[in-house]
């Protein structure tokens, strides 16, 4: 169908870039599993970051370097950029500042020195990025500057409840790091739950993504 006027070419290049982003966010976590697997390693990795040590790393990188392109180039309206900038420098961090090798790994294909400063700043990026997320989800996208129509107010709770699901996942992660004892993540580190927690906040991060991007739920003409 041919455009109208150019605001239609504004519009089709702002839901690209978000249906963009949203798949990028939901394919990460699957992308990187099951490319392992078939590359010869059918191990779980202990986070998404831990996959920059494999054979998956360059992929990872690239990845999260995409999403990030995306972010820092999406306008969106009226302070929005400023958010999606923040998401995308995050996204950065969690790229260029990789967390600590892995120690219980056959798949890892190098090694980086211990660094305290770098973990540290991988750690915060990321979870800067997944809040930093919960907000433009939670606040931003549920606004509307016309009348409230029934997909809209379905939209916003979807937006909600993504944004919901990632500040959950966040905390989540803290408490099984910082505050369940030892034995416990002895006990239950084999089933990677941080890997699984972090895929779901990504999930909730494309599906967020991918409905402001009008793949589902789109306003009747």
């Amino acid at each position: 169908m041919p455009y109208r006027d150019s605001s239609d070419k504004y519009l089709l290049s702002y839901l690209t870039i978000r249906r963009a982003i949203g798949m990028l966010g939901m394919a990460l976590p699957v992308v990187l599993a099951v490319g392992s697997t078939f590359s010869g390693c059918d191990e779980i990795k202990d986070t998404i970051s831990h996959y920059y040590y494999t054979n998956m790393g360059n992929l990872l990188v690239g990845l999260l370097s995409a999403t990030a392109i995306f972010l820092i180039t999406y306008k969106g309206y009226d302070n929005d950029n400023v958010y999606t900038n923040l998401a995308g420098f995050f996204a950065l961090g969690i790229a260029f500042l990789p967390t600590s090798n892995i120690t219980d790994g056959a798949c890892a294909l190098f090694v980086l020195p211990s660094n305290e400063l770098r973990e540290q700043a991988h750690l915060l990026s990321a979870g800067a990025f997944f809040l930093t997320l919960a907000y433009i989800s939670f606040f931003l996208f549920v606004r509307s500057k016309h009348h409230m129509t029934s997909e809209k107010r379905k939209r916003n709770l979807i937006y909600r409840s993504c944004g919901m699901v990632m500040v959950t996942m966040v905390v989540l992660i803290c408490v099984y790091y910082w505050i369940l004892p030892e034995s416990f993540r002895q006990q239950w580190g084999r089933a990677r739950p941080v890997f699984w927690l972090e895929s779901i906040a990504l999930w909730a991060f494309g599906i967020s993504w991918l409905v402001k991007g009008e793949t589902i739920l789109k306003d009747k003409s």
